[in-house]
C-alpha cells in the first residue's frame, strides 16, 4: 500500500503570524541574518527560516532562546504582541459613518 498523504496543516491564527512578524522584524532591525541567530542557539538557518516562514512554530522555551540571541526582551515582544494591532484601511470607518465637521464660525 501506498503512503498516506498527510492532512494539510490549517494556517496559522492571527496572533501566531503577527509572532513571526515581530520576530523577523526585531532581526531585521539588528541586522542579524536568520543564519547569525540560529549559530547562536546551535541550530541550522533552516530552523529561524521556517519559523518565520510559518512552517514550524517555537516552544516557549525556543521562543526565549530566540529573542535573547536576536537581542530583544521576550516581555517586550509578547507586550507587543498583545496590543491591539491598529486598524486596517478596510476597517476605518467611511465618511458616510463619520459625524459632519463644524464649519468654524467666521465673526463678520
Amino acid at each position: 500500500m501506498g503512503r498516506r498523504a498527510k492532512p494539510a496543516k490549517p494556517e496559522l491564527s492571527a496572533l501566531n503570524d503577527r509572532f513571526r512578524r515581530l520576530m523577523a522584524g526585531a532581526r531585521k532591525v539588528r541586522n542579524l541574518t536568520q543564519g547569525a541567530v540560529a549559530e547562536k542557539v546551535g541550530r541550522p538557518q533552516s530552523y529561524l527560516g521556517k519559523f518565520e516562514a510559518g512552517k514550524r512554530e517555537l516552544t516557549v522555551a525556543e521562543f526565549i532562546e530566540v529573542a535573547g540571541a536576536i537581542g530583544v526582551s521576550p516581555l517586550r515582544i509578547i507586550s507587543r504582541l498583545l496590543k491591539r494591532p491598529s486598524p486596517t484601511k478596510a476597517e476605518l470607518p467611511t465618511d458616510a459613518a463619520r459625524p459632519p465637521r463644524e464649519e468654524p464660525r467666521r465673526s463678520e
